[in-house]
């Protein structure tokens, strides 16, 4: 459980080291538009860069929409699939032993799933 939790709190870690190398250096965290001109430039900055973001997340092709929907939740069901297998593992329906190594992979992926949501929450959205 402490390596899953270490694992879940690397990336705090490292936005705390980049944070105080910032502050460090006088380095602001974003950067800071002084007129409305610079402003309108960010904006259209940060639109490409989500649009270069969603093109990346596109499938392509003429792809059903089941198979869309189906690699859209992937991760979700790979983490039910892990979870399952644990807890019918920990009941013994499998003839297994209860294994931390499989009691650790269930955490992982849960600390995967909702650990970026939970740090982004606390970042304020960011």
């Amino acid at each position: 459980m402490l390596e899953a939790l270490a694992a879940a709190l690397i990336p705090a870690l490292g936005d705390v080291i980049k944070s105080a190398t910032r502050r460090f250096l006088g380095a602001s965290a974003r950067p800071r538009a002084t007129n409305p001109s610079e402003w309108c430039a960010m904006m259209q900055a940060e639109t490409e860069r989500l649009k270069a973001l969603a093109a990346i997340d596109n499938p392509g092709g003429n792809v059903s929409r089941w198979v869309a929907d189906l690699r859209a939740s992937s991760r979700y069901l790979i983490a039910y699939v892990v979870t399952i297998f644990v807890l019918f593992s920990e009941a013994h329906a499998f003839g297994l032993k209860p294994s931390p190594a499989l009691e650790q992979a269930a955490a992982s992926v849960w600390f995967f799933l909702f650990g970026e949501r939970a740090y982004r929450y606390m970042r304020g959205g960011e």
